[in-house]
């Protein structure tokens, strides 16, 4: 049984590509948290916690679509995560909900996003019509 993009739920982070020395060498950041996500409203991860392990997969050598595809699931299934911060690991069990649809981006808000995309690693797609 196929999810389809309606159907799953995820934990409101994103994330950014720190650091590539090889092919299983790829540290993954946490750019930002949706505050109104299970993880911001948990408070148990930080912008800038390193992502290592996602229900028992490491992330390590995955892309970032690969790991955007672990952290998404059923509405209220659980997702286990292991973090790194600061040198100490740690172990955060999440509830994935479904995301609130945002506000439709104005003009101001596109030419702001396209002006930001690809900085410092992060994924953006912007949506916009003209």
């Amino acid at each position: 049984f196929a999810l389809t993009r309606s159907m799953q739920a995820g934990i409101g982070i994103e994330l950014e590509d720190v650091m590539w020395t090889g092919p299983s060498e790829t540290m993954v950041r946490v750019a930002s948290i949706d505050p109104n996500g299970p993880a911001g409203l948990s408070s148990l991860i930080q912008e800038g916690d390193e992502l290592m392990v996602i229900n028992r997969s490491r992330v390590s050598g995955l892309s970032i679509r690969e790991i955007e595809e672990l952290l998404e699931g059923v509405p209220n299934s659980i997702c286990t995560l292991r973090i790194r911060r600061g040198g100490m690991v740690r172990e955060v069990v999440l509830e994935r909900a479904v995301r609130k649809p945002r506000a439709k981006p104005n003009q101001s808000t596109c030419a702001q996003a396209a002006s930001n995309a690809g900085a410092g690693g992060h994924y953006v797609v912007v949506y916009c019509a003209n």
